[in-house]
């Protein structure tokens, strides 16, 4: 059996951060390198609203196809539109090149135009049937967030969890790792190079 769960989404915001000059952690310090008027602690606090589709699919190998066409019996999808307002605040201590990051975003979660194809049993439709009906769901999400770098190029760690109460959403914990390229900057640093 393979399950995958999709979630598309675009995001608008409007929001506030500030941020306080502190002394570094360490007093001894590479006065070329580090500076310690680069060391910010800082809130930011945005009100956000998405809008999205929802999918998930569960095959058990079998051969079939979506809306309108026959599906083999272990073949199951269930789609729905999703709205998802939501407050997101973060805190966070940067340093020239380590930063920190403690995120929550709290939130209602709309499910609505739902479609459930496939072999599904009498109580999976009745829970999918709920879950849009019975929206909006509240959803609480954290993240925590640990990069290293400068302004061109960052390397991250990234610990994402959620609390809510909405069956279709994944309560466990992520754990993403990657790197963050500042394109813009990028090239102003080749061009001054030059």
């Amino acid at each position: 059996m393979r399950a995958e769960r999709n979630l598309r989404m675009a995001t608008i915001g409007l929001g506030y951060y500030t941020h306080k000059v502190v002394k570094p952690l360490r007093k001894s310090y590479d006065k070329v390198r580090t500076h310690p008027k680069l060391c910010l602690i800082g809130v930011d606090v945005y009100a956000n609203i998405s809008q999205g589709m929802f999918t998930s699919t569960n095959s058990s190998g079998t051969t079939g196809s979506i809306f309108g066409i026959t599906t083999d019996e272990g073949f199951r999808v269930f789609e729905a539109n999703l709205l998802n307002p939501h407050i997101s605040s973060q805190l966070y201590w940067q340093s020239q090149s380590f930063s920190v990051n403690f995120g929550v975003r709290a939130g209602l979660l709309y499910y609505y135009n739902g479609v459930g194809i496939g072999d599904y049993t009498q109580e999976e439709r009745i829970l999918a049937a709920s879950l849009i009906e019975d929206t909006p769901v509240a959803n609480l999400e954290y993240d925590l967030m640990i990069s290293k770098g400068n302004n061109r190029l960052e390397t991250f760690l990234q610990l994402s969890w959620n609390n809510s109460g909405n069956a279709l959403l994944n309560n466990s914990a992520a754990v993403s790792f990657g790197l963050k390229l500042n394109i813009p900057s990028l090239i102003e640093s080749i061009r001054k190079k030059r």
